[in-house]
Parts: C-alpha cells; structure tokens; sequence
C-alpha cells in the first residue's frame, strides 16, 4: 500500500507547481480590485486553509527535514519548473534533453529567478495598491498575510540563489540564525511530544476533529438557539443575475402585515418576479419563514427591506431618540437579535434579497443623518454576522436614493460598504410632480446621474422604489416611458413598481390612472420583463 501511494504521489507531484502557482496569485483580485475568491467566515477560513498550512504542513517540515525553511522555500520557488512540466505532458510536448552539469558554473541570478521576481513585483504592487481601501472585516486581513508570506518566501529563494553564485555566508548567517534558532526548538520539543511511529495518527484526528467543530452546520446546531422553530430546506437555490431583461414586481403595504394568503399581482394574467415588502426592528420581529415560504411556493423572490428603527415615530427627531441607532448597532447591542435574524435566514437556504438600511444618502430617516464611516462600519457589521451565521442566501441589496433631501447625488459613494459587502445595487426614485412644489420629471432624467455614479461600481442595480404622481402631468405616460426606457440601462436587472399613496401623492399605481392598460401593453407583451425567477442548475 505504501508503494502504491508513493506511485500516486509521483505521478501527481508537478501538480504543486499549479498549486503554488495558483494560491500566489489569489489574493490579487482581492488587492486590486477588492474582489474576494472566497466567501467564508475567518474562522471556517482559518480552519480549512490556514489551519492545515501551518499546523499540518509545518510540522511536517520541521519533523522531517534538516532544513525546514530551505525546504520550504525550494518547495514553492520552484513553481515554474513544476508548471512547464505539467504543461508540457498535458500538451504533449517533448522538452529538450539537457545534460547534467559536471562542473558548476555561476549564473545571473536575475535570469535564472526572472519569474519569480515578477511575481513578488506584483504581489508588492498589489499590497501597496489594496492599503489604499480602508481595512475592516478581520477577514480581508488573510489577503494582505498571504501576499507578504509569498513575498517573503520568494524572496528568500531570491537570497538563495545568491547565494549559491556570490560569497554570503555571513549575511545568511544573520538572516537566517532567529528562524533557524526557532525552529530547531520547535522541532526538538515536536519529537519529544509526537514520537515519529504516532505522527501521522495525530496528523488523522486533529484532521477529522477540525472538520468536525468547523462545519457551519454543526457549529450553529450547537452554539444558536433560535426561539422560532425552523424546519431546514431541502431545496439551495441561487438566484441568477439576468443576461438580458429584468425581474420585476411591487411593493404593496398590505404585505408588511404578512398575510397568510399574500396577493401580489395587480392584473389579471401577468406574473411578476419579485416583491417587496417592509420590516422594522421594533419588538425583535423575528424572521418570518412561513410567510417567506408562501411567497416562494407562489415562485416570488421576496425583496425585504429592513430597516434598523421603529417605523411607527411620527419623525426622525422622535426616532433617535430611541436606542437603536448606528453606533448601538456598531457596539454590538443588537448582536444578538441580528445573530438570531441570520441564523433563521440561513436556515431558509432559498434565495432573498436584503435591502437594509436604505435611503442612507437623505435625512429622512436616523441611519441617513449619520457620517458615511459610521454607515458603513454598521452595515459591514451586521453583514459580517450573516456570513458567521452561513446566511449565503441572502443577496444584499445597497439602496441610496437618487438623490439627497437637497437634489444632490455626488455624495452617494461615500456610504458603499465595499464589493465584499454588497451584491446588488438599489435606487429609489420618485416623480413628485406638482405634489411637492417640485417639478414633473421623467424617470430617465431622474436616475441618468445617479446610475452613472453608480455604474462605476459594475454590481447588477434594481430599482427598488419607483413611481409617479398625477399631478403635474401625464401620469399613464410616465410609467409608459419608464418601462420602455430600462433598455437604455442595461445595469438595471430588476424593477419594484411602489403602490401607495403616501403624504398627500398619490404614489398608489391605480390613483389617477388605470394601471390595467399599461401592464397589458409594457409588461405582459414584452420578453423583457422576466416574469419567473431564473435560478442556477
């Protein structure tokens, strides 16, 4: 059996080139672009990838080698050797016979390490490039870690291969005595603990009992204890961001109520996507799964919007002076209220959208007359929970207005969380007409400055708050416009239509208007409109 290990490992020993080649490079799209590979909490993180790197491989570096940081280094500087070799037999291409070298020459260094250079280069770059964001999530942090790792490794090949060409005997003694020091206890007081006959037994059960108190689902059945019962869903769905088209679908006020048989469609025969509707956090509403399983038997994505306040205050005045506020949030006094929130969301397993904290850019509610740093610490706090909770379903929708309580839209940026935080962009626009002493205005003209801002972060955008008045204007034409013009945006992926009248405008879709006339001509009739969600197979 030995034997025939030892043959595996032969066969698929260029493979670590690949390998090394590849976690090299990963944190890149995270530094440059502050895109992460992978999503996870840092504890499972820590457990599947980095446990194994230093626990695992380390010691057996520092058991069985004589030289484990020389050994180390070889192991991964020689990636290049090891990716020509595996590319070479996949592709069937015969490499030239070079013989063995009988007496040693020097070589330039540089030529010889030339790759391995340009990468240490762009790790460099990447690191100075990625400190330009702020730092938040703990998490981000094992980007910036495994970067100055690989720097430091290839580096250290670098020094190497001086080494074997220039005289440096005593610069390698200072660099290297502390680490060679270190490991050599390490290594002493490892064969005094883990005899050599018991090593890989250890190796086995710390292996299987790491997995074991890592799994998210183990780990949630045994540290949350949720009040509401949830049956676990046998079904994992993940919504698609359409190629082409949109979702669509509405706000109706009757849904904040959550009833047992939820009406959504406004006309008879068409068949929206999505809908909307409101929660607050007053007396810790828990997450409602029945009513979310209702809405999805009806083939609906629920949009939730959530919103960290008691909506029932007369004014915002009113409203701050209550205790849930965006610091309170930060500080973690709702923690467990949001932990409770997840860890029931995640249980739903089928896809929502979360529209939290919206409207941030206006003063009209308490978490928008805040500092755009505060903002975006509590919304990367609660979002930070979720993923500790293994809420992977919930699609997180960043919805600013089109603009401030003073018209503005230039300020909207300084409140995005960061592309980790966000999946989707939301807007809410509105046509106030003649109803606020504002002036009619076409939905085009509304949002043709915020999309802009807004399309420089390359997220898919829902409109997740839009409508008309009567007053002023045409208000059947206004939808009629606005429905034929989403084309010319091709962002937008998904429209909610709100349907109440609200402070005097008539903001509901059938005041001063038959609504029935213009989904029978702009939605029902044209493909663009995705009346079923499309999920991945």
């Amino acid at each position: 059996l030995r034997q025939k290990f030892h043959y595996l490992l032969s066969a698929s020993y260029y493979l670590i080139g690949v390998r090394d080649l590849i976690l090299m490079l990963a944190p890149l799209p995270y530094l440059f672009w502050g895109v992460s590979l992978i999503t996870a909490n840092t504890w499972q993180y820590l457990a599947f990838v980095y446990g194994p790197l230093f626990v695992y491989n380390f010691i057996l570096y520092t058991v069985l080698f004589r030289h484990p940081i020389k050994s180390l280094v070889l192991d991964i500087a020689s990636f290049p050797v090891f990716v020509a070799a595996f590319f070479s037999s996949v592709l069937k291409k015969e490499l030239t016979f070079i013989v063995t070298i009988k007496k040693y020459e020097k070589e330039n260094p540089f030529a010889v390490y030339k790759l391995q250079i340009f990468v240490t280069l762009l790790l460099l770059l990447g690191i100075s490039v990625g400190l330009q964001r702020p730092l938040t999530n703990p998490g981000i942090f094992l980007n910036y870690f495994w970067a100055i790792f690989d720097v430091t490794i290839l580096s250290l090949g670098f020094y190497l291969i001086v080494r074997e060409n220039y005289n440096t005997n005593v610069i390698e003694k200072g660099i290297l005595f502390f680490p060679q020091a270190s490991l050599a206890i390490i290594k002493s007081i490892s064969r005094v603990l883990i005899p050599r006959k018991s090593f890989y037994g250890i190796i086995f059960i710390l292996t299987v009992l790491t997995i074991a108190y890592y799994t998210p689902a183990i780990n949630a059945l045994a540290n949350r204890n949720s009040t509401q019962e949830i049956t676990p869903s046998t079904q994992n769905q993940e919504l698609l961001v359409p190629s082409h088209g949109a979702y669509y679908g509405y706000y109706n006020s009757a849904l904040n109520n959550r009833p047992e048989d939820p009406q959504v469609e406004l006309v008879e025969g068409e068949k929206a996507s999505l809908t909307m509707f409101y929660q607050d956090w007053t007396n810790n509403k828990k997450f409602d799964k029945a009513f979310l399983n209702e809405l999805s038997l009806r083939n609906y994505i629920p949009v939730i919007t959530w919103e960290p306040w008691d909506a029932k205050k007369k004014n915002v005045a009113e409203a701050q002076e209550e205790s849930i506020t965006p610091e309170a949030i930060i500080d973690g006094k709702y923690d467990a209220f949001i932990h409770e929130w997840a860890h029931d969301a995640a249980a739903y397993k089928k896809p929502f959208f979360l529209r939290f904290a919206h409207e941030m850019n206006g003063n009209w509610y308490p978490w928008g007359d805040t500092d755009p740093t505060v903002y975006r610490a509590m919304w990367q706090h609660v979002h930070t929970i979720f993923v500790e909770e293994g809420a992977t379903n919930v699609i997180w929708v960043w919805s600013p207005n089109n603009t401030d309580e003073l018209g503005n839209y230039d300020s909207i940026l300084s409140y995005y969380p960061g592309n980790e935080y966000v999946d989707w962009i939301g807007i809410s626009a509105f046509n106030w007409g003649a109803s606020d002493n504002t002036r009619w205005t076409n939905f085009t003209e509304m949002i043709a400055n915020t999309y802009k801002e807004l399309d420089k972060i390359n997220k898919p955008i829902m409109i997740t708050e839009t409508s008309s008045v009567s007053t002023g204007g045409d208000k059947k034409m206004w939808f009629h416009d606005m429905l034929q013009s989403l084309e010319i945006f091709p962002k937008i992926k998904a429209i909610i239509l709100f349907n109440e009248d609200i402070e005097g405008a008539d903001f509901g879709l059938n005041s001063g208007q038959s609504f029935q006339s213009i989904v029978q001509e702009n939605i029902i009739k044209n493909s663009y409109f995705i009346k079923n969600p499309q999920f991945k197979k």
